[in-house]
């Protein structure tokens, strides 16, 4: 099971406590701190990845909406108020989800649910892209050849063509280099015509 980075950014002590024990029933949380303020987390976030951070939207010093916009790669955030009125700054800001205070345990763990599938989705398109990025189908005349792309030396530029050179062979592909080129690993050397 995949374990979750936490943070809290939460001034009211008795806020805090009831999401501390809110998280400490789900095993695959695992809190990393609870922050009275923005400004105090900012080590853990620069030190750690975080994966969710549950942010107040009024702290002292800097509301939670103005320190979330301050954040260059922000975690999966999910906001919390008693201010309803916030709700559309916070998604158009890209919150997972928006709690109203006071919640419950269940609601809880619908935005849990919304911010784990979010996390589990990304993941999935991260491994398929990597999965994909292994191989390469070139045009060869009529057919397609399924070629490695660690197998792949250079390409270059032959007329209308590309030439593909790999240890075994060279091959003539269908496709201009700069078309085949969005194909390619990026560390790939190209070569111009000849």
């Amino acid at each position: 099971m995949l374990s979750y980075k936490t943070l809290i950014i939460e001034d009211n002590p008795a806020d805090q406590q009831l999401l501390q024990t809110h998280l400490a029933r789900l095993p695959y949380i695992n809190l990393r701190g609870t922050f009275a303020s923005a400004l105090e987390a900012v080590p853990v976030l620069h030190k750690e990845a975080i994966d969710l951070l549950f942010l107040d939207v009024m702290l002292p010093g800097m509301d939670g909406l103005t320190f979330l916009a301050s954040l260059h790669q922000p975690p999966r955030v999910i906001l919390t108020t008693v201010d309803p009125t916030y709700a559309l700054t916070a998604y158009e800001a890209g919150v997972v989800d928006y709690l109203l205070k006071p919640y419950t345990f269940e609601r809880l763990l619908k935005a849990m649910s919304r911010a784990i599938g979010l996390a589990e989705r990304q993941l999935t398109q991260t491994q398929l892209y990597h999965q994909s990025s292994l191989y390469v189908f070139l045009k060869t005349g009529r057919e397609a050849v399924r070629v490695a792309t660690s197998d792949i030396l250079y390409a270059e530029a032959f007329g209308a063509f590309s030439k593909v050179y790999t240890p075994s062979a060279v091959l003539v592909v269908s496709e201009l280099l700069a078309d085949l080129q969005q194909q390619l690993p990026l560390t790939l050397a190209l070569r111009g015509p000849s």
